[in-house]
């Protein structure tokens, strides 16, 4: 009986010990990730105030309680009868007063049918205007487009300025 106790009790200290070792774990410890406040899947979020709203749909939404405010997944966005666009990440500061579209950027001016294609693009609310520093791709009409790296464009105001056009050209009429 005192063989089975011993038995018994080596086997499960062993199961124990193995159990809480480190074998070089690829967790991250608990502190240095922050736990999202909430996770919506398949959500709409409203950017802005009303007649000047974007919205945004998106395959999940993640609610930060830090400064990184949210992260949308999957985005398609618009704001009725000027813009629609679409990406695979947007990142909402906490205020709601700034954007960055990450991932597969594309943005369509509906009025004068002005095509923005990028892997990054930045919104500010308080001059509601798009930039980017990286490489850009402006197509107007069916037919001329620009390639670029920098741009600003005020959509209210016509406002399209480039850092260095890389092909294409600008013609006014």
């Amino acid at each position: 009986m005192k063989v089975k106790r011993m038995a018994y009790f080596l086997l499960v200290t062993l199961f124990v010990l193995v159990s809480c070792s480190n074998g070089g774990s690829s967790a991250i410890p608990v502190g240095e990730r922050e736990l999202p406040d909430l996770v919506m899947e398949n959500a709409t979020y409203l950017l802005g105030q009303e007649d000047l709203s974007i919205v945004l749909e998106a395959s999940s939404i993640t609610v930060l309680r830090s400064e990184k405010g949210m992260v949308l997944e999957n985005v398609v966005f618009y704001r009725s009868g000027e813009y629609e666009g679409s990406c695979d990440m947007a990142q909402i500061n906490a205020s709601a007063d700034h954007a960055v579209l990450t991932g597969n950027v594309t943005l369509h001016q509906v009025e004068d049918d002005i095509t923005l294609t990028t892997e990054s693009l930045e919104w500010d609310k308080e001059t509601d205007s798009f930039s980017t520093t990286g490489e850009i791709s402006m197509t107007y009409g069916t037919e001329a487009t620009i390639n670029a790296v920098g741009f600003y464009a005020r959509f209210s105001e016509n406002l399209y300025e480039f850092s260095s056009i890389t092909e294409g050209r600008l013609t006014t009429q």
